[in-house]
């Protein structure tokens, strides 16, 4: 049994909070708790995201102090939280400093099973110490009266996204728990995986390996090709701890083992990147004899139906590629194929005509296609993934007849879905507008602005009218919004309302 949130809640210091949002993260295990203050969102907040690595078992202490006026920013500090895996929020001073908590940001957290949790209203005398070291004091007295925890940190993994559930992320909830680094090595004692504790620690595991340094080892063989080391500078584990530790690693090895797969190096380094493993990264890249600065753009094929031959396709998409870029990495993931071009940037051209190219050469196999480009560095790579991941489906809803996105596509329909979540009020009058459109006007506003990317001749042919009815249309949609539409800037705001309009009337 471990601490849950609901337990949490009946703690002397937080008497009188109240639960606003998110009741059924009531039942999820609290292991630590920690105060975030962002601000404004922004590139340095979004850089920072990348990088830090959530526990998925936190409680995040806040009062949203820098933007208690912004709703919009609150909502999207909740969303990156909750996209990260944290429970939820305890709010301070609300009354004080956030005047009230909005129903839009109350909504969005229902809608993520995001826990917001309000302590007492206009209370001066609240502090984030007390709320923090009993929170802490309890989690310690648990984890002593309950140390079997093999089964809830495998559970814990197994309910998160599909990109999550892996060796490492098992170690590190690990290395959490019992304030030790983990390292997972081959037979011949190379690195294949680590955590370090804490998080910021540089740690030399070859002198771990042949104990020349302070503190205290443990090992044990999990494989005949996997051993695992736990590594405490200060104290001790217990017997039952070691026991339990192994057993845990035991079981996320049997299950997620993914550092051999059929001892193919860019596989793995396609892995790694995905899940932001950087001592990995530099073992393979050297290894592979690649540059960081080679991995700038990534293109991710999802198949839209079983495949029948996967390493035909594979095959088959590789070779298809170094027509378009040259020399390009090209292996599975979690049931996509993932594409990592080495060459200098492809144009816009060659990027639209290799995607256009992948539902039509030879394979018969309908797929849709992200792109990404530019990125900066190697953690925008697994962000690119956990995006796409989140949201191909949002942006396949507005625009399915699409099978070539891109990131700037994602990240509307990302902007769209926010917009739904945070002011469905404000929406409901705005969308009013369409739907005093009579059908056949609104289904050719539709059409044009999403499907057939303001042609004309396109718009009539999905619609079956002839083209001088296509065109009657319009300028009958041209006099009732006051301007042509397609224009811009005139039709910024129209676009994004029809985009919206789609998503709800799915």
């Amino acid at each position: 049994m471990s601490l849950t949130v609901a337990e949490v809640l009946k703690l002397p210091s937080l008497k009188g909070a109240q639960v606003l949002a998110g009741r059924s993260a009531l039942t999820k295990t609290v292991g630590s708790v920690s105060v975030l203050e962002y601000s404004q969102p922004s590139l340095i907040q979004t850089e920072i995201y990348q990088h830090i690595k959530f526990n998925t078992d936190e409680i995040i202490l806040t009062a949203f102090a820098s933007i208690r006026d912004d709703v919009e920013a609150q909502c999207q500090n909740i969303e990156t939280l909750a996209a990260a895996g944290e429970i939820g929020v305890v709010w301070f001073y609300v009354g004080l400093i956030v005047p009230e908590i909005q129903p839009e940001v109350l909504e969005l957290a229902d809608r993520l099973s995001f826990l917001i949790i309000c302590m007492p209203k206009n209370e001066p005398n609240l502090t984030y110490s007390s709320v923090i070291s009993e929170i802490l004091y309890s989690v310690y007295n648990d984890q002593l009266v309950h140390p079997n925890f093999a089964t809830e940190l495998i559970e814990q993994v197994s309910t998160m996204p599909s990109y999550r559930q892996n060796f490492d992320m098992v170690s590190r909830l690990l290395s959490n728990r019992l304030k030790v680094s983990v390292a997972l090595t081959d037979q011949n004692q190379q690195l294949l995986s680590s955590q370090q504790w804490p998080p910021t620690n540089t740690l030399d595991w070859s002198a771990v390996f042949t104990q020349t340094v302070d503190g205290n080892s443990y090992q044990l063989a999990l494989s005949p090709t996997r051993q695992v080391t736990l590594y405490r500078e200060r104290g001790q584990l217990s017997k039952t701890m070691q026991q339990q530790a192994f057993e845990t690693l035991r079981i996320a090895l049997n299950l997620w083992d993914n550092h051999d797969l059929a001892n193919n190096q860019s596989a793995e380094l396609v892995a790694a990147i995905m899940q932001n493993q950087p001592q990995k990264l530099t073992q393979l890249l050297t290894a592979l004899q690649l540059e960081p600065a080679q991995l700038r753009n990534l293109l991710i094929i999802h198949p839209l139906a079983p495949v029948t031959n996967p390493t035909e396709y594979q095959q088959q998409m590789r070779k298809t590629a170094t027509n378009y870029v040259g020399r390009v990495i090209c292996e599975w993931y979690q049931g996509e194929l993932v594409l990592l071009p080495l060459a200098d940037l492809p144009s816009y051209h060659e990027w639209e005509a290799w995607q256009a190219a992948l539902n039509t050469d030879t394979t018969r196999l309908k797929v849709v296609s992200t792109r990404f480009t530019s990125l900066s560095n190697l953690a925008e790579l697994s962000g690119a993934y956990a995006a796409n991941q989140h949201q191909l489906k949002i942006s396949r809803q507005i625009f399915p007849l699409n099978t070539a996105f891109t990131d700037n596509e994602l990240t509307f329909a990302a902007d769209c879905q926010r917009l739904i979540k945070q002011s469905p009020a404000k929406l409901t009058k705005k969308l009013q507008s369409l739907h005093d459109l009579s059908t056949d006007l609104l289904k050719t506003l539709r059409v044009f602005l999403l499907d057939a990317k303001g042609n004309v001749e396109v718009t009539a042919q999905q619609l079956f009218v002839h083209r001088n009815t296509a065109k009657y249309r319009l300028s009958k949609l041209d006099d009732y919004f006051g301007f042509k539409v397609g224009s811009l800037p005139e039709s910024i705001q129209l676009y994004q309302l029809v985009a919206i309009d789609r998503l709800l009337t799915k």
